[in-house]
């Protein structure tokens, strides 16, 4: 069987992503090869997406498969975005920072809009 490692730590992405790709993949994880995750460095979620491919394809001589996503709120300039988690965390929860958000956002006119972005990169090795 083919082998493919999914480049995410998170296990809700990890399923997700898994549950796209054809059955004749073995879906492997970076936990399951104790594999950490790289710093996210990238200024846009294709930077990130390439970043967490390229580090985790360092490991394994099979296709990588990764994904970068975040919140964007257009009433905010699109932001926390690329910062999302990192936003939860400072916050000290998703929870909490929902609740920051919701509060910039009370002044905001708010347009009905809903925006979920995910890039997957896979890298052949040569």
């Amino acid at each position: 069987m083919k082998k493919i490692l999914i480049g995410t730590h998170n296990l809700g992405k990890f399923r997700e992503i898994a549950y796209l790709l054809s059955k004749k993949y073995k879906k492997i994880s970076p936990t399951s090869l104790k594999i950490k995750s790289p710093k996210e460095t990238g200024k846009s979620f294709i930077a990130n997406s390439k970043l967490k491919v390229k580090f985790f394809s360092k490991y394994v001589n099979y296709p990588v498969i990764s994904d970068d996503s975040g919140l964007c709120i257009k009433a905010l300039n699109n932001k926390p975005g690329i910062y999302s988690a990192r936003m939860a965390k400072k916050c000290g929860s998703f929870f909490k920072a929902m609740k920051l958000i919701l509060k910039k956002m009370e002044k905001k006119k708010i347009e009905k809009q809903y925006l979920f972005v995910v890039f997957l990169i896979r890298v052949k090795k040569k």
